[in-house]
């Protein structure tokens, strides 16, 4: 990493930001501009063709199991009856009562995240408290946080592997690592998700046209096409 800031200035000056670069290539030009005292996440942006008009993009979101953890560790919130409220903080997690009418006190940062039980749901669905909540977020188990134990938080999701993804306005923003991993562990993760949105029905029916851009960042750094 580079710890100059005027250095910094004339390599990014030296970088053609029209060409398409491997990823390889990409991720060594973000590390030798980064000069930050503190480390830099490394995130992709994939940019969909707006123009295919029967798309409705807001329905592209879900949840993706990567091979190493993106370094973000969200801070989880499990919504539920006041009797579980004991066991869920035992576990080090943060209790949401269903019956708490008061939704503007929750902070709805990318950060974190909200869970709820299968059976919890289903019995409130007519609950004022989830009512509010689905202007907020999005329940359903394509996205993941409709959960049928805690197990499932413990194992794939506070050790930052598992990352819940939504496109918005035809845009899609990843953290898929940080400026310090190894180069081989962010290629794993950008192409593990990639793979992983090939899958998504929206994607498998309009595959040549669906994709307009896609560019590798770091929190301070510039933005380079990418070829995956």
């Amino acid at each position: 990493m580079n710890n100059n800031k005027n250095e910094y200035i004339k390599i990014i000056k030296n970088i053609n930001k029209e060409k398409i670069y491997n990823l390889n290539d990409s991720i060594n030009i973000l590390k030798s501009i980064s000069y930050r005292n503190f480390i830099e996440n490394i995130e992709i942006v994939i940019v969909f063709n707006l123009k295919l008009l029967k798309i409705n993009f807001n329905n592209l979101y879900g949840n993706c199991l990567l091979p190493y953890s993106n370094g973000i560790f969200p801070k989880i919130y499990i919504i539920s009856l006041y009797e579980d409220k004991n066991n869920i903080e035992k576990l080090g997690f943060n209790f949401i009562n269903i019956n708490d009418n008061n939704i503007k006190k929750l902070n709805f940062k990318f950060s974190n995240l909200f869970f709820i039980k299968n059976n919890i749901y289903i019995n409130n669905k007519n609950n004022n408290f989830i009512k509010n909540l689905i202007k907020y977020m999005i329940f359903d188990k394509k996205y993941g946080n409709l959960i049928n134990n805690y197990d499932f938080i413990e194992d794939n999701i506070k050790n930052g592997k598992k990352i819940f993804y939504r496109c918005k306005n035809g845009i899609l923003n990843l953290v898929i690592g940080k400026i310090n991993y190894k180069n081989e562990y962010l290629v794993d993760n950008i192409i593990s998700f990639y793979k992983h949105l090939l899958n998504n029905k929206i994607i498998i029916n309009n595959k040549k046209n669906i994709f307009k851009k896609i560019y590798i960042t770091s929190t301070m750094g510039i933005s380079l096409k990418i070829n995956i």
